[in-house]
C-alpha cells in the first residue's frame, strides 16, 4: 500500500504540473493578447513587422488552440488517474485472493473496478452506493470521461448532435480533478483498513 500511496502522490504531483503549466500559458497569452488590444486603440510605438490588430489576431488564435489543450488535458488526466486505479485495484483484489484475504461474492463483472472493490469490500452495489455514495458519483463520471475520450472525443465529453469541428467541447464545470484524486485515495485507505481487518483474524 505504500507504494501505491507513493505512485498516487507521484501522479498527483504530475497532474498539478501539467494544469499549472498550462493555465500560465493561458493567462501568458491573454496578458499579451490585452496589450495588443490596448496598443492597437492608442499606439505607444511605430510597429514595423506586425500591426498591434495583426498581433491580436495571432494571439487569439493562439488563446483558442491552448483553451482547446487545457480540455484536452483534463480527460487526459482522468484516463492516466483512472488507469492507475484499474491496474492497482486488479492487482490487490488478486493478492487478496491468492492469500485468502477475501473471497469472491460479488459476480458484477462489469465495470472491472466495481466488480473488484464489491468483493474487496465485501459488499454489493447498494450497500457500497449506500456508504459511498460521493466514490461512487465520483468514479461513474470518471468512467463516463473514459469512455468518451476513447471512442468520442479527447475533451472526454459526451457527443453531441452538433458539428464536431465547430462544436465547443470541455467539461462541467464541477468537476474538478483532485476530488478525483482524493476519491482514489479514499479507496486506498478503505482498502487498508480491510487488510488489517483481515489479518487480525
Amino acid at each position: 500500500m505504500i507504494v501505491f500511496a507513493d505512485e498516487l502522490w507521484t501522479l498527483n504531483d504530475y497532474c498539478y504540473k501539467i494544469v499549472t503549466t498550462t493555465e500560465k500559458e493561458i493567462e501568458n497569452i491573454k496578458e499579451r493578447l490585452d496589450y495588443y488590444i490596448k496598443e492597437e486603440q492608442e499606439p505607444s510605438i511605430r510597429y514595423i513587422e506586425f500591426t498591434p490588430y495583426e498581433m491580436q489576431m495571432s494571439l487569439e488564435a493562439q488563446q483558442s488552440q491552448w483553451k482547446w489543450i487545457a480540455d484536452v488535458t483534463a480527460g487526459h488526466l482522468v484516463i492516466l488517474l483512472y488507469s492507475f486505479l484499474e491496474k492497482t485495484l486488479k492487482y490487490i483484489y488478486k493478492w487478496f485472493t491468492e492469500e485468502k484475504i477475501i473471497t469472491l461474492k460479488y459476480n458484477k463483472k462489469k465495470p472491472k473496478i466495481y466488480f473488484w472493490m464489491y468483493n474487496i469490500f465485501e459488499m454489493d452495489e447498494e450497500k457500497f452506493q449506500e456508504k459511498y455514495g460521493e466514490v461512487y458519483d465520483i468514479l461513474d463520471e470518471c468512467r463516463k470521461i473514459r469512455n468518451h475520450f476513447a471512442h468520442d472525443n479527447l475533451e472526454g465529453v459526451e457527443e453531441s448532435d452538433e458539428d464536431y469541428i465547430y462544436e465547443e467541447r470541455e467539461l462541467k464545470e464541477s468537476f474538478r480533478l483532485v476530488d478525483f484524486i482524493t476519491v482514489i485515495s479514499i479507496i486506498f485507505y478503505e482498502i487498508e483498513a480491510v487488510y488489517k481487518r483481515k489479518c487480525r483474524k
